[in-house]
């Protein structure tokens, strides 16, 4: 798993975290407060797919991309 593919999975943890407690909580402005940072969460999510989708060209998987690039710098 690369850098970018391990921060895309936490936001999406985080981003579901959020939700969760947003649900949980009796207190209004805590529920906004955590369904706006999901939110952004999302918003960061989607912006590390992109990254990732840039990072990697077409036909290649970013296993194969990593190893390249592994074998490149030595």
């Amino acid at each position: 798993m690369t850098e970018f593919e391990s921060k895309l999975e936490r936001f999406e943890t985080l981003a579901a975290e959020c939700d969760l407690i947003s649900k949980l909580t009796d207190d209004a402005a805590k529920r906004e407060l955590y369904l706006r940072l999901g939110l952004h969460y999302r918003e960061l999510a989607g912006d590390m797919r992109a990254v990732i989708a840039a990072s990697v060209a077409p036909g290649v998987s970013s296993r194969d991309s990593a190893a390249s690039g592994a074998r490149s710098r030595h």
